[in-house]
């Protein structure tokens, strides 16, 4: 009887969790996303991240010639933190991962299936 109690465990460790209030401090989050593109710009971005009872939400808010963009689908697994958006202008949803750095920033790449697409963003929590 202890095999599916053992393989139960497991099975709720193994899933993803979507990110509590310990996961992101509250508050303005710098950082940046850079578009691999021919010209490789990387604009300066801010993130707030809000809390809500033992919910997280995420805005983008500074983005060039548009509203503030919010973070949809966020959850952790292990040091990464897995969300999607959506662009402006031409609506593409980007997929990203972003590790957890020794700093406690969050680094990594989003990407949509549109040629052109991929960016690097970068979190990094308030002092």
């Amino acid at each position: 009887m202890r095999e599916p109690l053992a393989y139960l465990v497991l099975a709720v460790l193994a899933v993803p969790h979507a990110v509590t209030a310990q996961a992101l401090r509250p508050g303005v989050w710098r950082g940046s996303v850079t578009s691999f593109t021919p010209d490789s710009i990387t604009k300066a971005d801010s993130f707030v991240v809000a809390r809500t009872g033992d919910s997280v939400s995420v805005t983008m808010t500074e983005v060039p010639d548009g509203d503030p963009i919010p973070l949809h689908n966020l959850r952790q697994v292990g040091d990464t933190l897995h969300f999607t958006w959506t662009t402006e202008g031409r609506p593409v949803l980007m997929t990203c991962s972003l590790l957890k750095q020794p700093d406690g920033s969050y680094l990594g790449d989003c990407e949509a299936a549109v040629p052109g697409s991929l960016r690097r963003v970068r979190m990094i929590p308030p002092r």
